[in-house]
């Protein structure tokens, strides 16, 4: 299912355009409310680091402080859509094609789903502990649980996106030939 939307946005030039410019208005929210967690000066989110400990992860919540725990929660709501959905998106469909254009299976796309079930769990954790803190802790294994996702997600982001790369250059330098020089001048 999600090969078959990267397929039908990478063959579309509105729908394309149309993933480029909802993912640069998620980023600058995103950004926007990074800033304002940022603010209560209780260092990165768990989202932006790779991996944590369940103390870390309480001395962030202590750090934050209800009034900061608050501005996390209206940072993470936004993560969960638009950003965390159209992110993979549109990665994917850029990974999709270059997959496709170098005559290979663009079923390593897949990564960007997996990457993006990956964050929906890591972030669905420590929103759930953001919640119920300091009544309620959360238990070291939903923390490992949400660490382990958390490292996931920016391995197979990062790995996404060096593959991108690589292939984009590969598909840019290597020799064409002449049937498909032909078939680009139609």
């Amino acid at each position: 299912m999600f090969l078959l939307l990267l397929d039908k946005i990478s063959q579309s030039n509105f729908m394309t355009t149309l993933v480029i410019v909802i993912a640069l208005y998620a980023m600058q929210e995103m950004k926007a409310l990074n800033e304002q967690v940022n603010s209560f000066g209780a260092g990165a989110a768990p989202d932006l680091r790779m991996g944590f400990t369940s103390d870390e992860l309480n001395q962030w919540y202590d750090d934050m402080g209800e009034q900061g725990q608050q501005a996390y929660l209206q940072m993470a709501a936004w993560d969960f859509c638009p950003f965390m959905v159209i992110t993979p998106i549109l990665i994917g469909t850029y990974l999709y094609g270059q997959l496709a254009a170098a005559g290979m299976s663009p079923n390593a796309a897949m990564m960007m789903t997996v990457a993006m079930v990956c964050d929906l769990l890591e972030t669905y954790i420590v929103v759930y502990g953001c919640k119920h803190y300091p009544k309620e802790k959360l238990p070291d294994h939903y923390v490992e649980l949400a660490s382990v996702g958390n490292q996931l997600k920016w391995i197979l982001y990062v790995s996404g996106l060096m593959l991108l790369t690589v292939l984009f250059l590969y598909n840019t330098l290597r020799p064409h030939k002449p049937e498909e020089a032909e078939k680009k001048t139609e």
